[in-house]
C-alpha cells in the first residue's frame, strides 16, 4: 500500500470528485499515483509516478524487482 500522500486542498478537492469510482484502498492508491504524477520531474510513466509518490524500491507497490521483459529484451520468434 502506498504511503498517504499529503496533497494541497485544491488537488484533494478535485480528486475527491472521483472517490465514488473507487473502493477506499483503491482511492488511496489513485491519490498516491496522482501525487506522484504531479511530483515526478522526469518522464510521465507509471514507474515514475510510483517513484514520485515515494513508493519504496524499483517494484513500487507490487514488491517486484527488475524488468517484466524476458531475458534478452523482446521475445524472439523462430523463422
Amino acid at each position: 500500500m502506498p504511503p498517504d500522500p499529503i496533497l494541497p486542498a485544491s488537488l484533494m478537492t478535485l480528486l475527491a470528485r472521483f472517490e465514488p469510482c473507487f473502493t477506499a484502498p483503491s482511492f488511496r492508491t489513485f491519490c498516491a499515483l496522482a501525487a506522484g504524477f504531479v511530483a515526478q520531474t522526469g518522464r510521465r510513466t507509471v514507474c515514475g509516478m510510483l517513484t514520485g509518490a515515494g513508493c519504496p524500491g524499483p517494484g513500487g507497490m507490487t514488491g517486484r524487482t527488475g524488468s517484466s521483459r524476458p531475458p534478452g529484451g523482446a521475445a524472439r520468434t523462430s523463422a
